[in-house]
């Protein structure tokens, strides 16, 4: 199944913001989480959770279309 949508880069903003979601400092800092990994995801949108970004490997069997279909 393919949303019809394409996949951009990471910019560097969201790269750096990723990387200081990895530190507790950072994520008081940003107010946010990182999730890691396809169950983490499923369970926090099943929870309804507000997702800033996904980023996605796009050579992933589905391509995160399954997230993507959640309006991220």
């Amino acid at each position: 199944m393919s949303s019809g949508r394409t996949f951009e880069p990471l910019s560097k903003a969201k790269r750096s913001l990723v990387a200081d979601l990895a530190s507790r400092a950072g994520r008081e800092k940003h107010g946010m989480f990182l999730l890691e990994g396809p169950r983490s995801i499923e369970d926090a949108l099943g929870r309804d959770v507000a997702v800033a970004f996904l980023v996605v490997d796009p050579s992933a069997e589905d391509g995160g279309d399954r997230w993507l279909a959640h309006g991220i």
